[in-house]
C-alpha cells in the first residue's frame, strides 16, 4: 500500500469546513423559496368571476358589487376600487377612487354584496369598477390579486 506524504494526509477539520458553504447554499435557497413562494395558496382566491356583478341606481347614488371568492389564510386583505370611465383613444384617464376596505375575513368560501356610495360630482357615462386585493403573504412580502373588471352605467346626477 502506498503511503502518501505528511502535507497530503486528509485533515477532517478542513474535510468538515469545507461543507459548510454547500450547507449555507442549501439554507440561503430554502430561505429563498420561502420569500418567494410560501404560501402556495392565496389568502385570497376570486371564485366564479363570470357572477360578479356590479350595480348602480340613481335614487340611492350607490352602487351595489357582488363578489364570490374563498380566503385560505386570516390576514388583513385590502381591497382598493377605482371607478375609471372608458374614454376615446388618446384622452386623458378618469379615475375615481371609492374607498379602500381593510378585513380579516372568515376562512372559507362567500358570497359578498357591498354597497359603495359614489361622490356626487361623478360625471355621467360608462365606467370600469376596477379593484385589487393586497395582503402580506409572509414576512418578506405583500402578494395582490386583480378581481374581475366591472362595468357600469353612470346616469346624470340630480
Amino acid at each position: 500500500m502506498m503511503t502518501l506524504p505528511s502535507h497530503f494526509k486528509p485533515n477532517k477539520i478542513f474535510n468538515v469546513a469545507s461543507l459548510i458553504p454547500a450547507i449555507v447554499g442549501i439554507l440561503c435557497a430554502a430561505f429563498l423559496g420561502y420569500v418567494f413562494w410560501w404560501p402556495p395558496k392565496p389568502a385570497y382566491q376570486v371564485i366564479h368571476p363570470e357572477t360578479h356583478k356590479v350595480s348602480y341606481s340613481d335614487e340611492s347614488k350607490f352602487i351595489q358589487i357582488h363578489r364570490e371568492y374563498c380566503i385560505n389564510a386570516r390576514t388583513p386583505i385590502t381591497i382598493s376600487r377605482d371607478l375609471i370611465r372608458d374614454s376615446a383613444p388618446g384622452e386623458p384617464e378618469f379615475r375615481i377612487n371609492l374607498p379602500i376596505t381593510v378585513q380579516i375575513y372568515d376562512l372559507g368560501c362567500h358570497k359578498l354584496d357591498r354597497a359603495i356610495e359614489v361622490p356626487e360630482m361623478t360625471p355621467p357615462g360608462i365606467y370600469r369598477l376596477k379593484s385589487v386585493a393586497v395582503w402580506q403573504a409572509n414576512a418578506f412580502r405583500n402578494d395582490a390579486v386583480d378581481l374581475p373588471d366591472l362595468k357600469v352605467i353612470i346616469r346624470k346626477q340630480y
